[in-house]
């Protein structure tokens, strides 16, 4: 009895035993799977930092433009003082005839003066007459034509022919009489130009014009022409002379006749011919 109550106890004991290392056979097995568990789940992916030292180039495409200084007007200013201010500015200058006479600003500048000024980007141009011609409306692309001031005031005559282009110093006034000492003003009538009216004046580095005093009548013809007679070194007397003037050798006055028999109208004047529009072909040779 005593043997029995043993082994059951024996028994007893065993399956305790037996239970508990189930228990930590299940723990074991529970733990593992945790574990595996675990290891299935994916780590983050790990993204490159930016480096703090790349630079970011510009496209090929793109330069970096220049910046320019806005340069003010430079309209009525002299062409040299315009130059000097935009080349002051960074800028490139670009001057330009805007008469259309295709004559170059550049060779001397302080002789011309601004009429328009355009800027594009680090460029200026700059459209200029001469000083004392008047700016045009517009730039001209063309050259202007000679109009026509036969019969018109000295000053009439100037100031259309400052609106082509051409200051007073571009024009040539002469007396139509060669024995005329006194200097053409602006109220003389002008008698005759050297070119032709509808020429094209960009071939004309100058206007010659011959002028009389107001009331005296134009010389006829070409050639040299006397005021008075008696100065004219072809005339042997009895001639008349050519315009208002007072008579001499016994010559009366009237408006177009050429003198004596002997007169020549493409003779030289006393002292040589000064002026090449009152010089027979080929020059004075007496």
């Amino acid at each position: 009895m005593a043997n029995k109550k043993k082994n059951k106890k024996n028994d007893s004991g065993a399956a305790e035993a037996a239970a508990g290392c189930c228990g930590l056979v299940i723990f074991g097995l529970v733990g593992l799977a945790l574990l595996g568990s675990c290891d299935a789940i994916p780590e983050p992916k790990s993204h490159p930092k930016p480096s703090h030292t790349a630079t970011h180039s510009p496209s090929p495409s793109r330069k970096p433009s220049k910046t320019a200084e806005k340069l003010p007007s430079q309209v009525g200013k002299g062409l040299d003082d315009a130059q000097d201010a935009a080349e002051t500015a960074g800028l490139t200058v670009e001057p330009y005839d805007a008469s259309g006479l295709d004559n170059d600003p550049t060779d001397f500048p302080g002789d011309w003066k601004v009429c328009f000024h355009k800027q594009t980007g680090v460029t200026a141009r700059f459209g200029a007459v001469y000083k004392g011609a008047t700016c045009p409306h517009k730039p001209r692309t063309s050259s202007p034509k000679m109009p026509s001031v036969k019969g018109k005031s000295l000053a009439d005559a100037r100031h259309i022919l400052h609106g082509k282009g051409f200051p007073d110093s571009y024009i040539d006034e002469s007396t139509a009489y060669t024995d005329e000492e006194s200097d053409p003003v602006g109220e003389w009538t002008v008698c005759s130009q050297d070119v032709k009216s509808g020429d094209d004046l960009d071939l004309e580095p100058i206007v010659g014009l011959d002028v009389v005093r107001p009331g005296d009548t134009c010389p006829s013809g070409d050639g040299v022409h006397y005021r008075n007679p008696a100065n004219d070194p072809f005339n042997s007397g009895g001639g008349s002379s050519s315009g208002g003037g007072d008579s001499s050798d016994g010559g009366s006055t009237s408006g177009g006749s050429t003198g004596g028999d002997h007169y020549n109208p493409g003779g030289c004047p006393p002292g040589g011919c000064d002026n090449s529009r009152h010089c027979p072909p080929g020059g004075c040779t007496s």
